[in-house]
C-alpha cells in the first residue's frame, strides 16, 4: 500500500516515517512539507494512503482533503483534537493525536489496510476477506446472511459462524455489492438473497427478525418488495 506523509514539521515527518518503515504492508512514496508538494505527488502517481496534518501553511489540511476529487484513504495526524468531527465527515479512516503512539498508529494502519483490501475487490467478486482473530479469512458473499453493527465492532453472520471485525460499519457497507446487500437500519445490512419473508416493517432471514428503519423503508420497499419479491 503506497503512502505519503503531509506535514510541515520536518521532525514530525521523520519520526512518523521511522514508525511507518516498520510496517510491512506500507511503501512510503513521499514525505511532503507542503500542500503543493502533496498535490503534485498525488497528480503524478497513484497513492493508496495519506497521513495528513491539519495545521499547514497556506491551506488547512481538511480543506485540502475536501478539494480532492478522488482522495486516497486518509489518516489525520495532528496536535489538535477539535477537528475530529469534521475529519470524519470528510471520510477520514482514523484520527491520531500527536505524539503518535506506535500501537495506535498500527491500529489505524490495519484499519486502512483492511479497507484497502476490500476496496480492491470488484463488484464482480464472489467473496471478500475479513480480518478476524488477527488473520484475513475468505468469506463468500453468498454465505453472508446479515451484518450487525455494534458500538466498536461489526458482526458478520453466516449460517455456520459469526465473525467479529473492527472494520467500521460504513466502510463494510461501501465495499459490498449493492445488488445483493442493503442497509435496512442504522445497525443492520441484509443479504437480499436470504430474505425468507417480509411482514410490515420486519424482515425475516432464517430465525432472525430484523426491523426496517423508518429512514430506510422507502429504499427497502423499492429494491426488495417491488423489484425482487413481487417478481418471483
Amino acid at each position: 500500500m503506497k503512502c505519503i506523509i503531509v506535514d510541515d514539521e520536518e521532525l514530525a515527518r521523520e519520526g512518523l516515517e521511522d514508525h511507518l518503515k516498520q510496517i510491512e504492508v506500507l511503501e512510503i512514496a513521499g514525505s511532503c512539507g507542503s500542500i503543493a508538494e502533496a498535490h503534485a505527488l498525488l497528480m503524478r502517481e497513484p497513492i493508496d494512503l495519506m497521513f495528513l496534518d491539519i495545521e499547514l501553511p497556506k491551506m488547512n489540511g481538511l480543506d485540502f482533503l475536501g478539494s480532492l476529487r478522488h482522495p486516497p484513504i486518509t489518516i489525520m495526524i495532528t496536535a489538535w483534537a477539535d477537528h475530529a468531527l469534521e475529519g470524519f465527515r470528510l471520510g477520514v479512516m482514523d484520527y491520531l493525536l500527536k505524539p503518535v503512539m506506535p500501537g495506535r498508529l498500527l491500529q489505524a494502519v490495519n484499519k486502512a489496510w483492511e479497507y484497502f483490501m476490500l476496496k480492491k475487490q470488484s463488484e464482480a467478486s464472489d467473496h471478500i476477506f475479513i480480518r478476524h482473530n488477527q488473520i484475513y479469512e475468505k468469506v463468500m458473499l453468498a454465505e453472508i446472511l446479515y451484518i450487525e453493527g455494534m458500538q466498536n465492532y461489526v458482526v458478520v453472520h453466516t449460517p455456520s459462524r459469526k465473525m467479529i471485525t473492527h472494520l467500521t460499519f460504513k466502510v463494510l457497507q461501501q465495499t459490498l455489492p449493492a445488488r445483493n446487500f442493503l442497509r435496512v437500519h442504522k445497525s443492520w445490512i441484509i443479504n437480499l438473497d436470504h430474505i425468507a419473508s417480509v411482514e410490515n416493517n420486519t424482515v425475516r432471514i432464517g430465525e432472525m427478525a430484523i426491523t426496517v428503519g423508518a429512514a430506510q423503508r422507502a429504499a427497502f420497499m423499492e429494491q426488495v418488495v417491488y423489484r425482487k419479491l413481487l417478481s418471483k
